[in-house]
């Protein structure tokens, strides 16, 4: 087939996908689903070649990070009920001081908390945002959003554990530690300068009107907040220790290994799935103890029932992403990019904003967009982790009302609709371009 004839094919494919989903409000598992199956028909794969590459790009994705998403998600169901999030929250803030607090609560959500859902961590913590905005003075509701949401959402395509870290790296065969390091360095400079812009706006330009922007709190109160019959909170430290466990055993088997150094055993647990297997552990034991067996069950069913769409999504860029390296679309667009790296980061960019903004979906957007773009970095030399940090920024962009995440900031923090568009619409899209930005100097170096 004609090089332009699999490239054209492609773009239908991503036009397609946006279709179904946006205007059909096709369920984004079955939008990818057929997209996929257009694209390896239309491009002459067979009925049979398509099924097997679906199924391949399915399984090899499940193989590599099935369990860590599992994983993830039930250790932060587990961390959520033994007061792990709010804990940490309140001690931040009660040493950063005012001035300090949006940054540390911004950093917060995007690093330690990201073992658990974007939605769990806002719900969580929002009291605690609420609390903090009424001490900061002026526009301090604009300006704890605008910290949640640069925290919650560069964590949750950048920081590992998170699902959406954990299905870049592996799309784009990315060493957990390396996804890791460079992953924290870029989301915690892009969560302080995005919250530096946006209190700029607010304070020295007037972006932001409590009048107008702000509304009386009327969602709900108590959703994270511990029973009257709990049991006394655990020691701060003891909650977190699950998260420090993991990384913990992820960093030393990578320093050893880079180091030459073979110690069999630091290889078995410094694997992310046994790491996180034994940070999960870990957790369930110590709610075991804290509370009780019908707790702990409860808790791990509700983990599990959030798990199953995570890893069928997860599962199916996978399988786009084979579909797109079995094309030969990574040769085609290679031969474009070759005389110029600079052009694939903005792609998957451009890309991901596309994605974001005609679906809502922060993760669904970064996923399928390093699906498409993971056989250009081996094609061009482009280090795949700056495919993926790009991909990560552009699926941040322009969050608004098509999105869950925004009418929850609106609601749980007292905004209008016109103060959540400034607060979560511009911020994130800010934060999208300071991502891009922080990914090309990245570039200068890789």
């Amino acid at each position: 087939m004609a090089e332009w004839l699999t490239v054209l094919h492609t773009l239908i494919t991503v036009a397609g996908v946006i279709v179904l989903i946006l205007a059909l409000k096709i369920n984004p598992l079955f939008a990818l689903l057929i997209g996929a199956g257009y694209l390896g028909l239309a491009t002459g794969q067979g009925f049979g070649s398509t099924t097997e590459i679906i199924a391949t790009g399915f399984g090899n994705i499940m193989a590599e990070i099935g369990l860590l998403i599992v994983f993830g998600v039930l250790l932060g169901k587990l961390l959520a009920k033994l007061g792990a999030i709010e804990g940490l929250v309140a001690a931040l803030m009660a040493v950063s001081g005012k001035r300090f607090a949006p940054y540390a609560l911004g950093i917060t959500s995007g690093t330690v908390l990201q073992s658990i859902f974007s939605d769990v961590i806002f719900v969580i913590t929002a009291p605690v945002g609420r609390s903090v905005a009424r001490r900061i003075g002026r526009a301090g509701t604009g300006i704890i959003s605008a910290a949640m949401c640069a925290g919650i959402l560069f964590g949750l395509t950048m920081m590992i554990p998170s699902v959406g870290s954990l299905a870049l790296s592996s799309l784009l065969e990315i060493s957990i530690p390396r996804f890791l390091a460079f992953g924290i360095i870029t989301a915690v400079l892009g969560i302080i300068i995005t919250i530096a812009i946006m209190k700029t706006l607010f304070l020295r330009f007037g972006f932001w009107d409590a009048a107008t922007d702000e509304e009386t709190y009327t969602g709900p109160v108590d959703d994270s907040e511990p029973e009257d019959d709990a049991p006394r909170r655990l020691p701060l430290w003891l909650t977190i220790s699950p998260v420090f466990l993991a990384l913990v055993l992820i960093a030393s088997e990578s320093i050893l290994t880079n180091l030459s150094i073979d110690i069999p055993i630091m290889d078995f647990f410094g694997a992310p799935t046994i790491a996180m297997f034994c940070a999960t552990f870990m957790a369930y034991i110590l709610l075991l103890v804290h509370r009780n067996q019908e707790c702990v069950s409860a808790t791990l069913k509700s983990g599990f029932a959030a798990s199953g769409e995570i890893l069928a999504l997860t599962g199916l860029g996978g399988s786009l992403a084979e579909m797109v390296k079995s094309i030969g679309l990574g040769d085609i667009l290679g031969s474009m990019f070759e005389a110029d790296a600079a052009s694939p980061i903005l792609l998957a960019w451009l890309l991901a904003v596309v994605l974001h903004t005609a679906i809502g979906s922060v993760s669904v957007a970064s996923i399928t967009a390093a699906g498409f773009l993971a056989p250009v970095a081996a094609s061009t030399g482009v280090d795949p982790v700056l495919i993926a940090m790009a991909a990560a920024s552009g699926s941040l962009f322009l969050m608004t009302v098509h999105s869950n995440f925004f009418w929850m900031v609106k609601t749980m923090l007292g905004q209008t609709t016109k103060g959540a568009v400034k607060s979560v619409s511009v911020t994130t899209s800010v934060g999208s371009v300071v991502g891009l930005g922080l990914v090309y100097a990245w570039s200068a170096f890789l």
